[in-house]
């Protein structure tokens, strides 16, 4: 602990820290039991005071200094000054580890800048690391390549509220044309045959089998369909917040902001089952149906054989409506009906 201290002591001091007197008695006593240590301290003195008279050597002192340093950083042998034993051996390395980087820095701009006494003197143009393929001294590329910006956060208000009608199958209850827009208000009867609507900013694909299906007047950031007879599955995009999709039934609503789910209303019978993600279920208590799990919307209690039936089908229906659905989503929908077409 008595050495670390005359260290960090004499370090300050070479710093150009002035030291307190209790602090030059301390450094005094221990250099007086230490004689090694004090010419430590010397060295240290002698070699600071050997940097601040550094003058900018002449030409051949500058080949001389440059010759030497390529040598060694090539690593060939330089002669090794003799060795002293135990304490002068940290001496040296302590001694060296300053002034020779010093030494070093003032040759370099010692050997690129310009002398003060011969203006017309040309800088050197070979560079010390042409030979030197592995050099360090070769600086590296920076990636300059600009940091990928955060998605926009979507707004409520940038839910589309007008869909298209993508798929047409069986006869409708009146005119209906692929590819019409569809928005509040509208009303869509197939009661034999299949109808897909679908929706950009966020995307939404709806599917739906003998039903009647009508899109409803929304709050800001929703859409909201009304389910009365059929099958309806919806595959979405995650939504923002604020945005919801919401299908309503006579029994109780189901919504949704990110999933695949189906609804089927039947008989007076209304069901829900979740394929992907959660949805909420209101009938009319708000309640989480997370994937593969099904309930029922309605108050009379059927036996546990007809539920298994009902929603083992219903499950069937909705996997066959959710490989449409993603086919209509990622386009793949229109290039098999043209493979149809020109088979």
């Amino acid at each position: 602990m008595t050495e670390a201290r005359w260290e960090a002591l004499i370090d300050r001091e070479a710093a150009g820290e002035s030291l307190s007197a209790e602090e030059r008695a301390f450094v005094a006593d221990y250099e007086r039991a230490h004689p090694e240590c004090a010419e430590e301290r010397e060295l240290w003195q002698r070699s600071l005071a050997a940097l601040g008279e550094h003058r900018l050597p002449d030409d051949e002192s500058l080949k001389l200094i440059s010759a030497q340093a390529l040598a060694q950083h090539r690593g060939e042998a330089l002669a090794a000054p003799p060795r002293r034993r135990s304490r002068a051996r940290s001496v040296s390395r302590r001694v060296l580890a300053i002034a020779l980087p010093a030494l070093a820095a003032a040759a370099v701009l010692a050997v690129y800048w310009p002398s003060a006494q011969d203006s017309t003197a040309s800088l050197p143009t070979k560079s010390l690391t042409k030979d030197l393929p592995d050099s360090p001294l070769r600086a590296a590329p920076l990636d300059l390549a600009p940091t990928p910006a955060e998605p926009p956060r979507v707004s409520p208000e940038a839910v589309e509220i007008h869909g298209v009608l993508a798929l047409l199958e069986g006869e409708p209850d009146h005119t209906l044309a692929l590819g019409q827009l569809v928005g509040p208000g509208c009303a869509l009867a197939m009661p034999t045959g299949r109808i897909c609507l679908s929706w950009s900013e966020p995307k939404a694909v709806v599917c739906a089998d003998d039903a009647r299906v009508e899109i409803l007047d929304s709050p800001v950031g929703e859409r909201r369909l009304r389910l009365d007879e059929g099958i309806l599955l919806a595959d979405l995009d995650p939504l923002g917040p604020g945005q919801r999709f919401v299908v309503e039934t006579m029994l109780g609503t189901v919504s949704a902001v990110g999933t695949v789910f189906a609804v089927e209303v039947r008989d007076g019978e209304v069901r829900a089952l979740v394929i992907e993600g959660e949805v909420e279920i209101a009938d009319p208590d708000p309640q989480r149906l997370l994937p593969g799990r099904g309930r029922s919307l309605r108050s009379e209690v059927f036996s546990a054989g007809e539920e298994v039936t009902a929603f083992s089908e219903l499950q069937d229906h909705a996997n066959e409506l959710a490989a449409v659905a993603k086919a209509i989503s990622d386009g793949s929908w229109v290039d098999a009906g043209q493979t149809d077409a020109g088979a």
